[in-house]
């Protein structure tokens, strides 16, 4: 006979011819109990934290134990997802299994960040101020390459700049690149006069050029101007910012003067006499190229015919600067 449930059970046997009864009573009893189980709340995943135990136990004894998904049959298994992990326990002796749930959560969240682009490097503006920020709390800071631990760093040359931000809840990670961007170029710059200092021209006008646009002109001693009037031999600085970058080109224009006076010489001429009704006047210069000129008779020559007595001025001019001499017979 098949017994379903926990009970006693009557066995009994007839002798046919006698009709006497014998019988016998089995106990049929249950072991239905299912095995005690516990498990410990595992830790949470993060960016630190890949992996985390999973520990159950029971205080049945003998016992066997089962992890699901991972298939492990001890007491511990190891999770590396977020999820749901079930635990069994088994009871060799009765067959009955208990089963418990545990939720391993995860925290992988990234901190929030944001960096000011600050302004470009230029020749008044020699170091900026990078800027890091972030909405998540309790963060940290990280520059690099300064190595700064704060949400603000000194750069002091051009380049990229990477902010990293740091959950330490999580041990996540954020980063960001900030560019320094550096104008200090020189603006172009030049300058020339237009005439040296001679006898024929007193002064010079001294012009400074740049194709850089929006420059500011400054001379050495002189005017914040383009153009600069001179009456002097001398050297004159152009000086010229870039307003924009603060950068400075400078330009040095050399003024020159030739005022020597060209050599003169006439001869002593004869005496005018009854004999002698006139002289020639006869003047020189060692001066090259120079020209002539006698007065009063208005004559473009070295020499001049006088047939009065009287002084005669006799002037020597160089054409090279305009300068000019003269002597008296």
């Amino acid at each position: 006979a098949v017994a379903t449930s926990a009970g006693n059970y009557t066995f009994a046997v007839t002798n046919t011819l006698s009709g006497c009864v014998s019988t016998s009573v089995i106990a049929v009893i249950q072991n239905g109990a299912f095995p005690n189980i516990s498990i410990t709340q595992p830790a949470t995943l993060t960016c630190l934290t890949t992996s985390v135990t999973l520990t159950g136990s029971s205080t049945t004894g003998g016992v066997t134990y089962s992890w699901s998904p991972q298939n492990v049959t001890t007491n511990t298994a190891i999770a590396t997802s977020a999820g749901n992990y079930t635990f069994s326990v088994i009871d060799p002796l009765n067959g009955c299994v208990s089963s418990s749930v545990v939720a391993v959560s995860q925290n992988t969240v990234v901190p929030n960040i944001s960096a000011t682009i600050p302004p470009a490097l230029s020749c008044l503006t020699t170091s900026v101020i990078l800027t890091g920020n972030s909405t998540t709390s309790g963060v940290t800071y990280s520059w690099s390459p300064q190595n700064v631990s704060t949400n603000t760093a000194i750069a002091t040359s051009a380049g990229n700049y990477s902010l990293i931000v740091t959950d330490p809840l999580n041990g996540c990670t954020n980063n960001t690149v900030v560019a320094v961007e550096q104008n200090t170029t020189a603006p172009n710059v030049s300058a020339a006069a237009s005439n040296s200092l001679n006898c024929l021209f007193t002064s010079a006008i001294l012009t400074g050029t740049s194709t850089t646009t929006g420059v500011t002109y400054q001379w050495s001693g002189g005017p914040a101007s383009s153009t600069y009037t001179v009456s002097s031999a001398g050297n004159y600085t152009l000086t010229i910012t870039d307003a924009l970058n603060g950068c400075v080109s400078t330009s040095v224009v050399a003024v020159t003067q030739n005022t020597l006076a060209p050599n003169v010489s006439a001869t002593l001429p004869a005496t005018l006499t009854c004999a002698t009704t006139s002289v020639t006047l006869m003047g020189n210069s060692t001066t090259s190229g120079a020209t002539f000129t006698w007065q009063p008779m208005n004559a473009n020559t070295a020499t001049a015919l006088a047939t009065s007595a009287g002084n005669y001025s006799f002037t020597v001019t160089d054409p090279n600067n305009g300068c000019s001499s003269n002597t008296v017979v």
